[in-house]
């Protein structure tokens, strides 16, 4: 392939497992027969409960996929810098920072 990742995600609209019986008939058609999968719930701490900014969050050439719980305090500041640096954003999660800066990581070198 092109050595990107393909995610399908979706926001519960009610319970969790709305979610899941959405994944289960969307995910097949997108995914050709492959049968990886990685569930993930958790409360919406940044940015509006919907499915782009579902987990998981991948970087912006998708290479990098996570799924994270927690806070990122600085989340905004470390956003601002990577911005300035070239990486793209689409989510308002502070999560998508960690792919971001990952991925910026590899693009010099780092692994």
């Amino acid at each position: 392939g092109d050595g990107q990742l393909t995610t399908t995600k979706f926001a519960s609209r009610g319970t969790t497992s709305d979610c899941i019986q959405l994944l289960k008939r969307e995910a097949p058609s997108q995914h050709g027969g492959h049968h990886i999968g990685i569930a993930h719930t958790r409360w919406a701490t940044h940015g509006g409960k919907t499915d782009t900014n579902a987990h998981p969050h991948m970087d912006w050439k998708k290479r990098i996929s996570l799924v994270h719980n927690g806070t990122i305090d600085n989340f905004a500041q470390l956003k601002k810098d990577l911005i300035a640096k070239g990486c793209v954003f689409v989510t308002e999660t502070d999560s998508e920072v960690i792919a971001n800066l990952i991925g910026y990581q590899l693009d010099l070198g780092r692994s």
